[in-house]
């Protein structure tokens, strides 16, 4: 008897940036439009490494640790900004594969969702959004609680060392 390698999947949760589009260069295009904004030249390779996997708030205290508090979260929602444009511009494709497996995820009743540490901003990309069908997914998910305390807030370092590793993962979801 043959064995169909989602015949035991209940569900799928998929990383956005990077698995299901490949919009880095996006991401590094926007960080140096914000880099000439601030300190008149484009990120370098080297630092574009260093930046890797970290958050915005962190990213812009490297390029100018004198930024406030104030003008990092307005520097972080311009740099968001230009990459939507971007990618809106580009009409950045799904990967290929990835609308056929979704095709067959449906197909054979799989749920499957998009986990992102991404800004919901970035993801629906001017697309609507029925937002009581969103809060009730949350609800039935039992998220309810995070939506309330962390809805419309950059998260931090800080912010995020304090979670436990389930809340990390459901924020994640979450956002």
């Amino acid at each position: 008897m043959k064995h169909n390698l989602l015949d035991n999947i209940t569900g799928i949760v998929f990383d956005y940036n990077g698995t299901l589009v490949f919009d880095a260069p996006m991401h590094v295009s926007a960080w140096s439009e914000i880099s000439m904004r601030i300190r008149n030249k484009e990120v370098t390779a080297e630092e574009n490494h260093q930046m890797s996997g970290k958050n915005n708030a962190v990213i812009l205290q490297m390029m100018d640790p004198t930024l406030t508090p104030e003008q990092n979260k307005k520097l972080s929602l311009e740099k968001e900004a230009v990459y939507r444009e971007m990618v809106i511009q580009q009409d950045l494709p799904l990967v290929p594969g990835v609308p056929a497996f979704f095709d067959l995820l449906k197909e054979k009743g799989i749920p499957f969702t998009i986990a992102s540490a991404s800004i919901k901003e970035n993801i629906l990309l001017g697309r609507s959004v029925d937002e009581n069908e969103y809060r009730d997914v949350i609800q039935r998910v039992n998220l309810g609680y995070l939506l309330e305390r962390y809805e419309n807030q950059e998260l931090n370092e800080e912010i995020v060392s304090k979670l436990s590793g389930g809340e990390k993962q459901k924020l994640s979801t979450l956002q």
